[in-house]
């Protein structure tokens, strides 16, 4: 069995999945393997779109977390639109389940 693990957040300056870091540890004591994917480092959804048909996900977890950016005083930003694009590409590839969290 194997999960990806993606970080939805494009922001800057880029700050590292922990929270994925965790889920991997915990999929891993199941026996259940894991990628983390972090978005910030991809141009586009397609190069999310090519790792997908190369490779076959039991799952995905999707961490939307941080619906706002108040870190540096910048105006709020809600990417939701944005995630939904990208739920769609996920479920394209992927007929597993897709648990989103924070």
């Amino acid at each position: 069995m194997k999960f990806l693990l993606v970080n939805a957040h494009k922001w800057y300056p880029v700050s590292p999945p922990a929270a994925l870091d965790y889920v991997a540890g915990e999929l891993e004591k199941a026996d259940i393997s894991s990628q983390i994917v972090d978005l910030a480092f991809m141009d586009s959804l397609q190069e999310l779109e090519l790792l997908l048909k190369h490779n076959q996900y039991d799952g995905i977890c999707l961490t939307i977390r941080n619906l706002e950016r108040t870190a540096f005083s910048e105006k709020l930003h809600f990417p939701l639109p944005s995630i939904r694009n990208l739920v769609q590409v996920l479920k394209k590839y992927c007929h597993g389940p897709i648990i989103v969290g924070g």
